[in-house]
């Protein structure tokens, strides 16, 4: 008898405290999100390689030349 009510309490226990820390787990995890929305406008975004232009009136791609980069 004393292992069931033991059980029972813990149980009732995980009914309300589950819920209540998904719920503060949303929030928290809600306000991480807008912080990192609102901080990633802080950073500058370093390119990796210069533009690759387009060439001629269809605007076709060419293999990618650094000296053509620089020149657009």
């Amino acid at each position: 008898m004393k292992g069931f009510i033991k059980g029972s309490m813990k149980g009732v226990a995980g009914l309300v405290i589950k819920p209540l820390s998904g719920t503060l787990d949303l929030v928290s995890k809600t306000a991480d999100g807008f912080k990192n929305l609102v901080s990633s406008s802080d950073r500058e975004v370093k390119k990796i390689r210069i533009v690759r232009p387009f060439y001629g009136k269809n605007q076709s791609l060419r293999a990618y030349d650094a000296i053509h980069s620089y020149l657009v």
